[in-house]
């Protein structure tokens, strides 16, 4: 049974749309022999203009995890793990990318470096 949606957070009801939409999208190009980055694809291209900013960066995030060879049922359940974390979209997404990237860090401020700690003399 389906968790409702009632105490759902925004980044976990996007992506259990994006979800749906992807499932949809395979049952309805089932003979096509599709993969599931293609399929995803394809639902980010039937995708209706007024659902794009919510459920592309979904969709985008999907496609990574399926791109490194991972399930899409496991990257749902992350995503809705990390959204009733209280994490930010991106974490929600792109958990994928966050946990493989290296430091230092590029924001929109510039490069971050590590702090490194210095030992006192005294």
């Amino acid at each position: 049974m389906a968790v409702p949606f009632a105490d759902a957070k925004w980044p976990e009801v996007c992506a259990r749309v994006a979800y749906a939409w992807v499932r949809l999208t395979y049952k309805r190009c089932k003979s096509d022999q599709l993969s599931g980055t293609q399929c995803v694809n394809i639902a980010l291209e039937t995708l209706p203009l007024a659902l794009r900013p919510a459920i592309e960066p979904p969709l985008l995030g999907l496609q990574f995890h399926l791109i490194r060879r991972g399930e899409s049922r496991a990257w749902l359940d992350t995503a809705i793990q990390h959204s009733r974390a209280g994490l930010g979209f991106r974490r929600c997404y792109f958990d994928d990318y966050k946990a493989a990237r290296r430091d230092p860090r590029v924001t929109n401020r510039g490069v971050m470096p590590r702090q490194v700690r210095l030992p006192l003399e005294g």
